[in-house]
């Protein structure tokens, strides 16, 4: 069943137009989590470029996107990884939605997610590493959610790998406080 969720995923990130583009409900709660870009599901539109929108004083600008609330993460396919963030300070339990399933209920087709945390920084995560490594879109850490300024609200979190070299580019891709996502 892993395999298939998998060949799906890479199949929708790899054929853009994959699916048809319809609107879905909007959240109840606050937003933690914009994803715009190549998204065929959505429940918003364009963002707003005369300074009311947080994503503005970013540039970032998109015709419809997909946002969610913490309930909505929720409701999607959990996953659970226990590794050390900062080396030699801590080791932690983080769970929340698997990357994939966010980008499932986006209803992506692209090869490449940009995730962007509160402070400005961006990181390239390619679909191969959401394939093959599977991370999560962490909203906990050891069961308590994550809020600005302990790593959230979300964060892109990759399980720690034997291979040393994957584990140093995977570091990169690790953006604390992520509230943004762009497919391309």
């Amino acid at each position: 069943m892993r395999f298939l969720r998998h060949l799906i995923l890479a199949l929708a990130l790899a054929s853009p137009g994959a699916a048809l583009a319809h609107e879905v409900s909007s959240p109840k709660g606050m937003v933690v989590l914009t994803v715009s870009g190549d998204v065929a599901h959505y429940n918003r539109g364009p963002a707003l470029e005369d300074g009311r929108d947080f994503l503005s004083k970013f540039d970032i600008t998109f015709d419809k996107a997909m946002e969610f609330d913490l309930a909505g993460l929720a409701a999607l396919e959990q996953g659970e990884i226990t590794r050390q963030i900062y080396p030699d300070v801590f080791e932690g339990t983080f769970t929340g939605p698997k990357l994939a399933a966010v980008l499932e209920a986006a209803g992506v087709s692209g090869s490449t997610v940009w995730a962007m945390a509160l402070d400005g920084y961006s990181s390239e995560i390619p679909a191969d590493n959401i394939v093959s490594q599977d991370p999560i879109l962490a909203t906990h850490l050891d069961g308590v959610p994550l809020g600005i300024g302990t790593f959230g609200p979300t964060t892109v979190v990759f399980p720690v790998s034997e291979d040393p070299e994957v584990n140093e580019v995977t570091k990169r891709m690790l953006p604390w406080a992520t509230f943004y996502l762009e497919v391309e």
